[in-house]
């Protein structure tokens, strides 16, 4: 049965563990905040002949479905996908997991489906930290400076965070929310001495 009310959904996707934040328009307040880890689904008997990303995504398809119709979504801010190239522990460029990529395209795809009916924004991970703090920020800092604001949200991993980020974001940008954030540390600076 679907909940009263309008609802913007934030979203960080991927294949591994898709984070959901919901804000209830009306009343002003986040009603809903998960995830949905695909990590533990193995291929069974069951599903013997079936690709093991395919059951994923079918999964993660049918646990979002379930969100949709609880809260149907007026607006989604979603977090962009981006190419990052990993490194090793001693720094040093080792490539872009073109794997994680496509599973991040591909669950991407399946919620777009289901929300194609749906307005919505994407939001780079950089402008998602800006709004909240500043654009470099780590995720622990940027979940910090949400729980100063919204003491009562419980998180149970980043990706939540992250997806109450990208919520907050189109809230602040459209005026639904005005947000204080943390000001910026000033660096401290040390006089030059003057050549002589």
């Amino acid at each position: 049965m679907a909940s009263k009310g309008f609802y913007l959904f934030g979203l960080d996707i991927s294949l591994k563990n898709t984070g959901v934040a919901i804000f209830n328009l009306e009343s002003k307040q986040f009603v809903y905040i998960g995830s949905f880890n695909t990590e533990s689904l193995r291929a069974t008997k069951e599903y013997k002949n079936l690709d093991i990303n395919s059951l994923k995504l079918g999964k993660l398809a049918e646990w979002f479905r379930s969100l949709v119709e609880e809260y149907p979504p007026y607006f989604a801010s979603i977090e962009q996908m981006i190419k990052v190239d990993r490194r090793d522990k001693s720094g040093k460029n080792i490539g872009v997991n073109i794997d994680e990529l496509k599973g991040i395209a591909k669950a991407t795809g399946v919620i777009q489906e289901i929300l194609c009916k749906v307005p919505t924004k994407f939001y780079y991970p950089s402008e998602a930290k800006a709004t909240i703090i500043r654009g470099n920020a780590s995720k622990e800092t940027v979940q910090n400076e949400i729980l100063r604001h919204f003491p009562d949200l419980k998180f149970n991993n980043f990706d939540e965070s992250d997806a109450t980020a990208l919520a907050l974001t189109q809230l602040i940008n459209v005026g639904i929310i005005e947000w204080n954030g943390t000001p910026p540390k000033k660096k401290t600076t040390t006089k030059r001495k003057k050549k002589e």
